[in-house]
């Protein structure tokens, strides 16, 4: 079983140009969630470098939405977004990695950053989401979130991230 993820934020350009090479030399993949607002963006990578990421590296590409702002809620009174656009953000994520040949696990999530509440999971859920990642939920502390009760057992042996991710729920 896996022990480590190697798990890169918004697409950063130097997830290719530093962490895949490297990454290869040791037998160990990544995973990068997307902003889909970020591609192309300077010094974040350009769709054919996310596609080479995935395809040539064996990379796992999840969603995280198409904006870096974060949930408004009681608990965290900083953030920007209503659940609804915070939703809609990643809907248009899942969209574009569904259009561009990365939409294997665009109904995985990443909250940003680490935000969320029990009424967003359970609506990410009903849109048929199957993972959310997040450090700390608002008002609890959660290390990760699952959206669907099966999540730990549900994933194909393709990244070897999520092994790790789901023994965190046990």
């Amino acid at each position: 079983r896996p022990k480590l993820i190697w798990w890169f934020d918004d697409g950063h350009g130097t997830a290719l140009s530093e962490a895949a090479a490297y990454l290869a030399t040791k037998d160990m993949v990544g995973v990068n969630s997307v902003n889909s607002a970020n591609i192309g963006v300077t010094d974040y990578l350009t769709l054919a470098q996310t596609l080479e990421l995935q395809n040539d590296y064996d990379w796992t590409m999840v969603n995280h939405t198409n904006s870096g702002d974060e949930l408004l809620s009681t608990g965290n009174p900083g953030g920007t977004l209503s659940q609804a656009q915070m939703v809609a953000g990643f809907e248009v994520c899942k969209a574009y990695l569904d259009a561009n040949g990365l939409g294997y696990y665009s109904n995985v999530c990443v909250y940003p950053g680490n935000k969320y509440t029990k009424e967003l999971i359970a609506e990410l859920s009903s849109l048929g989401y199957r993972f959310g990642r997040g450090a700390t939920a608002i008002g609890g502390r959660t290390p990760v979130t699952c959206g669907h009760p099966d999540a730990p057992t549900m994933w194909p042996l393709k990244p070897m991230a999520w092994a790790f991710t789901a023994s965190l729920n046990h």
